[in-house]
C-alpha cells in the first residue's frame, strides 16, 4: 500500500490553509506524500523493517504489542508469514535512535483476504519485551483510564486527520524515496460512498464498507504511500484525544492521483478481535464513551461539505496553500438562489463566520447568492485596507459554504456577526438542528424545495511565513 499526506485572516479574518497527498498502493509499502515534519511527538508510531527490506510503518497499541496492516506480514505470492521483524519506537528516524524490538509472534486476522485482496488487513506483532512508551489510543477500545473513545461526526475536533510514516515522498514509483525521518500530514477524511466510486474499477478490492476508512483530497497531491502501510490515521475527538482511527491499507500505485482516495482498515470495526488478541480485560472497569461536548464541528454541514456534489462550489484563489501573510479570495457559487452563510475551520477545530459580515453589508445586506452568479470576497464593496491574509495556525482548513433557500430559523447566523468573532457552541448546536429537520438538496434534484440547503467546502494550507 502506499500514502500520500497532503489559517484565515480578514482585515483581518484568520484562516489556516494547508494541503497534503494521500495515496495508496496495492504493495505491501507505503509512504507519506505532501507531508512535513511532525509538529507533534509520536512516539508510539513504529518503523518496521521486515525480512532485511521491506518498510512498513505500525503503531504501539500495548506495551508488547504494535498493530499494522496485514499484508506487511504475509508474502504475497506464497501468502506465509513473514520471518523477521526488527521495530524500532521512540525515535523520529527510521534507522537509528529509540529502541529496537523483534517479534516472537505475529497475529494475522484469519479472514485477511477473504472474499477480496487486502479484506480484514489487520494484524498485531508481539515484541519481544515491553516498550516503556504510553501506546496510542486506539478508537472503540478503553484505555487504561478504563474510557473508550468514539470519533465520528459530531465527536471529531476537525473533519481531517493525520497520518505519519516513514514511507515513499515521491509519487513515482520508479523513484526510492524513503523518508530517513518520520513526516506527518493532515488529510481530509472522505465519505466512503465517495471513496468506493474512485475505486469502481477496481473490483478485485471488494466494498468500501464499515471496515474501512478513506481519506484524501480530490485534487491529490497528499497520501500515504509505499513504506508507510500498517502506520496509523489519527484523528482527534472534541475534547482533544488523539486516537488511531485507521491504519494504512492500500491506494494508486502512483501516490497522491487525483480522484483516488486512500483506503485504510478501520480501528473501530476490529474491537472484538484486537480486545480478544491484546487479551483486553473489560469486565472490571466498564469503558465509558467519551462525552460529545456541545457541537464545535457543526457535524451536519461538515458531513454534507464533503459529499462535494457541485450544488455549492466554493474556490480560494491565487493559491490555497499559502504561507502567513498571504492574501486571498474567496469565490462561491450556487445552482439556486439561497442565502449564504461562510464559516472557516481552521486546524484546531475553531469556526468564524466570513459572511455575512460588518463590511459585506455594504454591497449585500441580506447575504443574498443568486444562482450560477459567483460572490466574490472581498470585493469592490467592501471598500479600501480591507482583505482576507492567511495566518496561524499553520495546518490544514476548510472553508464551508451553507446556501439555504430560506432565513428561516438561521436569521441569527444570517446576519452580520460583531467582527469576525468565532461562531458559538449554541448557534452551531441550533444550526445543527434546524438544518437536520430540512431536506439537503442534492445533485439528484431537479428543482429546489422550498425550504431547503445545500453545502460545498474547500480546504487550504497555511505553513510559515516566507
Amino acid at each position: 500500500m502506499t500514502m500520500k499526506f497532503k489559517a484565515l485572516l480578514v482585515a483581518c479574518v484568520i484562516l489556516g490553509l494547508l494541503t497534503e497527498p494521500l495515496g495508496a498502493q496495492n504493495s505491501a509499502t507505503e509512504r507519506v506524500i505532501g507531508g512535513h515534519s511532525p509538529t507533534l511527538a509520536w512516539p508510539y508510531a513504529a518503523s518496521i523493517i521486515i525480512d532485511g527490506s521491506l518498510l512498513c510503518g505500525g503503531t504501539l497499541v500495548a506495551p508488547k504489542f504494535v498493530l499494522t496492516a496485514a499484508h506487511c506480514t504475509t508474502d504475497e505470492r506464497t501468502l506465509q508469514v513473514r520471518k523477521s521483524f526488527e521495530i524500532r519506537l521512540g525515535s523520529s528516524s527510521r534507522e537509528s535512535g529509540g529502541e529496537v524490538f523483534h517479534a516472537i509472534r505475529v497475529i494475522t486476522h484469519e479472514n485477511f483476504g477473504k472474499p477480496h485482496r487486502l479484506e480484514n488487513d489487520i494484524a498485531l506483532l508481539e515484541l519481544d519485551r515491553s516498550a516503556d512508551i504510553q501506546p496510542v489510543q486506539l478508537e472503540g477500545l478503553p484505555a487504561s483510564s478504563g474510557r473508550s473513545v468514539s470519533i465520528d461526526n459530531e465527536s471529531r475536533a476537525i473533519p481531517f486527520a493525520k497520518i505519519v510514516g516513514w514511507g515513499r515522498t515521491n509519487p513515482d514509483p520508479s523513484v526510492s524515496s524513503a523518508s530517513e525521518t518520520l513526516i506527518e500530514a493532515d488529510i481530509p477524511i472522505v465519505d466512503n460512498t465517495a471513496c468506493q466510486r474512485s475505486w469502481t474499477g477496481d473490483p478485485s478490492i471488494g466494498s468500501i464498507d464499515q471496515r474501512r476508512i478513506c481519506a484524501g483530497q480530490s485534487e491529490g497531491g497528499v497520501d500515504s504511500c509505499s513504506g508507510d502501510s500498517g502506520g496509523p490515521l489519527l484523528s482527534k475527538s472534541a475534547d482533544g484525544q488523539w486516537a488511531e482511527v485507521g491504519l494504512v491499507s492500500f491506494g494508486t500505485e502512483r501516490c497522491a492521483k487525483a480522484g483516488v482516495y486512500g483506503v485504510y482498515t478501520r480501528v473501530s470495526a476490529f474491537h472484538d478481535w484486537l480486545a480478544r488478541n491484546l487479551s483486553i480485560e473489560q469486565g472490571h472497569t466498564p469503558p465509558v464513551a467519551v462525552p460529545t461536548s456541545p457541537i464545535t464541528s457543526a457535524s451536519t454541514i461538515v458531513a454534507a461539505a464533503g459529499k462535494e456534489d457541485g450544488r455549492v462550489r466554493v474556490t480560494i484563489g491565487p493559491d490555497r496553500n499559502m504561507m502567513v501573510g498571504d492574501e486571498f479570495r474567496i469565490s462561491v457559487s450556487s445552482v439556486f438562489d439561497g442565502y449564504l452563510l461562510l464559516l472557516d475551520l481552521d486546524n484546531e477545530g475553531k469556526i468564524t463566520q466570513l459572511f455575512p459580515n460588518p463590511r459585506s453589508e455594504l454591497g449585500n445586506a441580506d447575504g443574498r447568492i443568486l444562482a450560477e452568479t459567483p460572490l466574490t470576497l472581498p470585493d469592490a464593496n467592501y471598500g479600501q485596507g480591507f482583505k482576507f491574509t492567511a495566518s496561524e495556525p499553520f495546518g490544514r482548513g476548510r472553508v464551508i459554504a451553507v446556501v439555504s433557500t430560506t432565513r428561516s430559523g438561521i436569521e441569527d447566523l444570517l446576519r452580520a456577526q460583531d467582527g469576525f468573532a468565532s461562531v458559538g457552541s449554541s448557534h452551531l448546536a441550533s444550526l445543527d438542528f434546524v438544518l437536520k429537520q430540512r431536506p439537503q438538496i442534492s445533485s439528484s434534484t431537479t428543482v429546489p424545495p422550498s425550504d431547503g440547503w445545500a453545502a460545498g467546502q474547500i480546504d487550504y494550507i497555511v505553513s510559515a511565513g516566507h
